[in-house]
């Protein structure tokens, strides 16, 4: 909601943003299309928006109504739900939507993500999510201009970020 503006004698103006689609979370079977807020925006059955933007997975989703249309998604471990919407709105501050195809949130204290190339990256905790994806998409790119294959990449010391490549 933006604002209301009356018109006179008889138009009523109603101002309001619309919420941008973040990441797909699939339970149940079931796509759902969240904000980076944990909104959910939309629900499917159909693979809608998959690959377009990133899967979240490992989410502790609090029973049968978790996941309504129209509501933050319902959370066992509020934890998550932070390290998610933190996750989400940095990427999208960094303009990294695109750069990331999953977010694995399952463990909290060894966060992964994947890269839309198929680097792994680990960002260990929900500390200093901002510097994290900053090295990662810094080392995403040199490795792109190195010609790398596929590997992981480790942020969770944004200062000393590493590589392990993967080996055959």
């Amino acid at each position: 909601f933006k604002g209301v503006e009356c018109v006179m004698p008889n138009t009523v103006i109603i101002r309001v943003k619309e919420r941008t689609p973040a990441a797909v979370l699939n339970y149940c079977g079931v796509n759902y299309t969240i904000d980076h807020k944990g909104m959910v925006l939309e629900e499917s059955e159909t693979d809608v928006l998959v690959g377009e933007l990133p899967q979240l997975s490992g989410m502790d989703i609090a029973g049968q109504y978790g996941c309504d249309v129209g509501r933050v998604i319902s959370v066992n471990n509020t934890a998550q739900l932070s390290a998610m919407q933190e996750l989400l709105v940095e990427l999208e501050v960094l303009s990294a939507q695109q750069e990331i195809s999953r977010i694995k949130l399952s463990d909290m204290t060894h966060i992964l993500l994947e890269t839309s190339e198929g680097y792994s990256v680990s960002l260990g905790n929900a500390t200093n999510i901002h510097a994290k994806l900053k090295a990662m998409l810094s080392i995403r790119r040199k490795l792109n201009e190195m010609g790398k294959g596929s590997g992981t990449i480790d942020v969770s010391n944004p200062e000393a970020p590493t590589f392990l490549p993967e080996t055959e």
